[in-house]
């Protein structure tokens, strides 16, 4: 266990917070992108409900080729989970930071200390 104090973790956070917001920043311009691009949205809405890899002997579907690829389906079904974790993420240590009081003691596991940002101390 590793103890810290309150004002030691919120100062962490905050990093933590600022690093995560950038990434999110960069996923949502691709993904304000993506939204402008009304075919692919179409697209991508249309096949999202197919699952991802079906028995060749099934009827599958066919696509024309103004669709998108099974592959830039998975790259926007992964871009938009990714922003949905970084959002998560967030807002979980929004949380956390806004219930620390500045000179409470608290005993963190070496996950916690990594998931609230702390970095090595040299």
């Amino acid at each position: 266990m590793f103890k810290k104090l309150g004002h030691e973790v919120v100062e962490a956070i905050g990093k933590r917070i600022d690093d995560l917001a950038s990434r999110l920043s960069k996923r949502d311009t691709e993904l304000s992108e993506l939204i402008k691009d009304e075919k692919k949205v179409r697209s991508y809405l249309i096949r999202s409900h197919e699952p991802n890899y079906r028995n060749p002997e099934d009827n599958s579907s066919l696509y024309s080729k103004e669709h998108i690829s099974s592959e830039e389906k998975d790259e926007i079904t992964q871009l938009c989970r990714r922003v949905h974790e970084i959002e998560q993420e967030i807002t979980r240590l929004r949380l956390i930071r806004s219930h620390l009081k500045p000179e409470q003691e608290l005993e963190l596991s070496l996950v916690e200390l990594v998931k609230y940002g702390f970095e090595i101390e040299e």
